[in-house]
């Protein structure tokens, strides 16, 4: 193989249908098929000069289609340093850590030993960091907008759920628990106690619903721009989730589309919403603006060529039957079949999105979110969150004001 070359005529061939996605296409040839992708795209009315919507990773920006390609609309999103993902997420974490250390510890590893008394040592510095003043509380002077007015029961719900977790390893280091799998659905993530009568999997929920808020309401105050013209608006969804590198690659395993799908406007056709997890986002997307060549690479050698590919597949294989494949059904966690009290429902959904290499996490509650905002018309006042403000144990309104405090021993 090593001393082979293609003949160059093989090569021309090949190069006359396609391959000008390729560094070594010739700079004065045209692929046939990206021909006929502009030919497609300049003659449909849907394909007009319309803003780049690109949400990423760490953010989502929209620019404008006129000369200079200016953004519009943009923000960062998710796990940004000093966001409140971190301070939520690593209480969320605490259940599966644990539960982690339980099964290292069956299959006969000793490493979860050293883990335990650095987590009780990490709940305490939170517990402690969070019992100030709500005037100095990190809620507080974090500000998130989707977060006004609800600090005071997230103070309360960090105070119980560094509580629970603490004495449950403090019971744990000090030999009068049994780390096992058992141990830890019974007296964590299931615990019904007079002093912990909230479970460690409804917390789970709950810090969920809060971060799924943050990040929908973000994407919400970016998207709401009246200078969006979304009839022609064109997006790409790069959103890699974590290290889930497999995850949210479909309509159905990404809640970001429905949502952007949502704000848009029922009029929007959501086959505008393209998913392209293999595409090269230039480093430029999240600046100030972007150059021509940025985005006529994204607006037309990414977005207008995968919208034009359905279409020009219909053109060409015109006496072939399609292949219907239905939609999938409502499932537990969905907004149409669950409702904010159904823990039971969101920790399935949890073990689907886990167990599942092509969910995303945050579908956990993701889904949900986005149709509560939806139905309350974006008023985060009047929205219900699972595990936080529903799905407590009844008579209960909230987190207690006070949880006992973590055990020295």
């Amino acid at each position: 193989m090593a001393s082979y070359t293609t003949p160059p005529a093989f090569t021309d061939l090949y190069y006359d249908f396609t391959g000008y996605a390729h560094p070594g296409y010739p700079s004065d040839r045209v692929a046939i098929a990206e021909n006929l992708s502009k030919a497609i795209a300049d003659s449909s009315a849907n394909t007009l000069p319309g803003p780049l919507v690109v949400a990423t990773s760490t953010g989502i920006y929209v620019y404008d289609a006129a000369d200079g390609h200016a953004l519009i609309s943009g923000t960062d999103v998710r796990c940004e340093p000093n966001s409140g993902f971190y301070e939520l997420t690593s209480l969320s974490h605490v259940g599966p850590a644990i539960a982690y250390l339980a099964t290292i510890k069956e299959m006969g590893g000793d490493q979860w030993k050293s883990h335990i008394p650095e987590m009780i040592d990490h709940l305490h510095g939170i517990k402690t960091a969070n019992a100030v003043p709500m005037k100095e509380h990190w809620a507080t002077q974090l500000a998130e907008r989707s977060w006004v007015g609800k600090e005071a029961m997230i103070k309360k719900l960090v105070d119980y759920t560094c509580s629970l977790a603490g004495n449950y390893l403090v019971n744990v280091r000090d030999g009068k628990e049994e780390l096992s799998a058992e141990s830890v659905v019974s007296n964590l993530l299931e615990v019904n106690t007079s002093d912990y009568p909230i479970s460690f999997n409804t917390i789970m929920i709950g810090t969920f619903s809060l971060i799924a808020l943050k990040s929908a309401y973000d994407i919400y105050s970016a998207l709401s721009d009246k200078r969006i013209d979304w009839e022609n608006a064109k997006v790409l969804l790069h959103n890699a989730p974590g290290t889930n590198y497999g995850a949210g690659l479909t309509p159905e395993s990404n809640w970001v589309h429905p949502t952007i799908k949502a704000i848009a406007g029922a009029d929007f056709d959501k086959e505008r919403i393209i998913i392209a997890p293999y595409a090269t986002i230039p480093e430029a997307v999240s600046k100030d603006a972007l150059s021509d060549v940025d985005f006529d690479f994204l607006s037309d050698n990414i977005w207008a060529a995968l919208y034009a590919g359905p279409q020009i597949t219909e053109k060409v294989f015109t006496n072939i039957k399609d292949i219907s494949i239905p939609e999938r059904n409502a499932i537990p966690g969905d907004y149409s079949c669950t409702k904010a009290g159904d823990i039971d429902d969101f920790i399935m959904r949890l073990k689907f999105s886990t167990g599942n290499i092509g969910e995303m996490l945050s579908n956990t509650v993701g889904f949900w979110i986005a149709g509560e905002a939806v139905a309350k018309s974006w008023d985060l006042s009047s929205m219900d969150l699972p595990g936080f403000t529903h799905g407590l144990p009844k008579g209960m309104s909230g987190y207690p004001d006070a949880s006992p405090d973590i055990k020295e021993s």
